[in-house]
């Protein structure tokens, strides 16, 4: 591709566009999913998400009866 063509443009909304499809349906490339919340996030804010949003696969914790 050539610099400032509107390929270079079209390429980079498509990948913006995969980016957040894969994100929503669960399928994400870590490395694009790392550009776009670097991105719009910012990185002072991605450690706190990052163990609020985290998922545990693990069993629950269960309190003691």
């Amino acid at each position: 591709m050539l610099p400032f063509s509107r390929d270079a443009r079209k390429y980079e909304q498509l990948r913006k566009s995969l980016a957040a499809y894969r994100m929503v349906f669960g399928q994400t490339r870590q490395e694009d999913l790392v550009a776009y919340l670097l991105q719009h996030v910012g990185p002072e804010r991605i450690e706190g998400l990052s163990t609020q949003l985290r998922i545990d696969p693990g069993p629950p914790d269960s309190e003691p009866g």
